[in-house]
């Protein structure tokens, strides 16, 4: 089975992301065959030490990484620069991932890996503890 590298970006928003990040400590596949970047985008908030936590206390294979100036595909670009592997998992901080979410993804890649260029785009549903705006409705 393939691995799978997850990049999440993050601003401002370290409740929201340890939400994420505890998503992604519960995925049905082994912990062996998948890391999770986070690239903070220059927050000013907790974010550095919520994510610290969750290096020195989560069996999580988990990286860290701050830019100095606010953007997001920068922080997206240097997610993937620093992927330990091929496949990668753009999400965003506020996805709370269903626990076979990586599964999943990988066996797609597996069942239908036509050609090494390939993207997949899944629906998202809003986990109900968000609160869903306007715009996340859109």
């Amino acid at each position: 089975m393939q691995k799978i590298s997850v990049v999440i970006p993050t601003h401002n928003r370290c409740r929201i992301l340890s939400n994420s990040l505890k998503s992604f400590e519960n995925q049905t596949i082994s912990k062996e065959k998948y890391e999770v970047i986070i690239v903070d985008n220059a927050s000013r908030d907790n974010t550095a030490k919520e994510v610290e936590n969750f290096i020195n206390n989560s069996s999580l294979n988990l990286r860290y990484f701050k830019i100095a100036e606010p953007s997001a595909s920068k922080a997206r670009n240097i997610g993937i620069l620093n992927a330990r592997y091929d496949l990668i998992l753009n999400t965003d901080d506020d996805i709370i991932a269903s626990t076979n979410l990586l599964e999943e993804h990988l066996k797609f890649h597996q069942n239908f890996n036509l050609n090494d260029n390939m993207a997949i785009l899944g629906y998202t549903t809003w986990h109900n503890s968000l609160s869903v705006t306007n715009f996340m409705q859109f």
